[in-house]
C-alpha cells in the first residue's frame, strides 16, 4: 500500500509539472511572448515554488508546529491583498505585474 502511495504521488507531481509546462505557452502567448520565453518563465515559476517550499517546510515543521493556524490567519490576508493589488498595479503590458499576478 505504501508503494502505491509513492507511485501515485510521483505520478501526480510529474503530470502537474508536465501540464504546467505545456500550458505555460498558452498563458503567456496572448501577451506577445514566444514559446521559448514562455518556457523560461514557466520554468522560473516552477523552480521558485520548489525553492520556496524547500525553505519554508523546515520552518513550519520545527518552528511553527504549534502555530500553524495563526500562521495561516496572518499569511492568507497578506497574500490576498498582494494578489488583489496586482490587479490594479499598472498597465496590462508590464511584465512584472503579469509575473507577480501568477505568483500570487
Amino acid at each position: 500500500m505504501l508503494l502505491f502511495f509513492y507511485e501515485f504521488t510521483y505520478l501526480t507531481t510529474l503530470l502537474s509539472v508536465g501540464g504546467f509546462g505545456v500550458l505555460s505557452s498558452q498563458y503567456f502567448s496572448p501577451h506577445g511572448y514566444s514559446e521559448d520565453v514562455s518556457g523560461f518563465i514557466g520554468a522560473t515559476l516552477l523552480l521558485s515554488g520548489i525553492v520556496a517550499s524547500a525553505v519554508t517546510s523546515p520552518i513550519f515543521d520545527r518552528v511553527l508546529t504549534r502555530h500553524l493556524a495563526l500562521t495561516v490567519k496572518v499569511f492568507i490576508p497578506i497574500l490576498s491583498a498582494a494578489w488583489l493589488s496586482m490587479i490594479w498595479a499598472g498597465k496590462s503590458s508590464e511584465f512584472s505585474r503579469f509575473v507577480c499576478g501568477l505568483l500570487a
